[in-house]
């Protein structure tokens, strides 16, 4: 399905997903930073809008809003969680049945589906990541090999 926006709880998704999980025992900024290049590249391929909210509500200064032209990536203004910034979108969107919210958060879930949004959780949106990010590759090893194919018959 095809939605208008994946709001996605990023450190519930940096938690739940074994490989960022293990990053992030030792280095906290590698594991976000890992999650931000891979949902961007899905964001990209998919075609997917993409934000990712990361709590920074124990920050005592604020933090940066990053983006990318496929992926937004936003931190909670301070004393606020990341789950109240999903909740308060999926409350003023138009057509929360078009959003789909990842988190591994149970309540989170409960909280954004009263909205009428859609969640998934971490593991069932990593395979559908991975897959994605699959396709993406296999696609490049195609480009790869019809662009050489060209360039040994004097094409380019």
């Amino acid at each position: 399905m095809s939605y208008s926006r994946i709001l996605v709880d990023g450190y519930s998704v940096t938690h739940a997903w074994a490989d960022l999980a293990k990053l992030q025992r030792k280095n906290f900024a590698a594991a976000r930073d890992a999650l931000i290049r891979k949902l961007s590249d899905y964001a990209a391929h998919s075609g997917q809008p993409v934000t990712i909210v990361f709590d920074a509500m124990r920050q005592k200064q604020s933090v940066p809003q990053l983006s990318t032209p496929q992926c937004e990536v936003l931190f909670s203004p301070h004393g606020e969680t990341a789950d109240s910034v999903i909740e308060r979108y999926c409350a003023a969107v138009k057509d929360a049945s078009r959003v789909l919210v990842v988190t591994d958060d149970n309540a989170e879930r409960t909280t954004v589906e009263s909205f009428g949004a859609v969640s998934q959780s971490a593991e069932l949106f990593q395979r559908i990541v991975e897959d994605e990010l699959a396709d993406l590759q296999q696609n490049i090893r195609k480009a790869k090999r019809q662009s050489g194919a060209r360039f040994r018959r004097g094409v380019l």
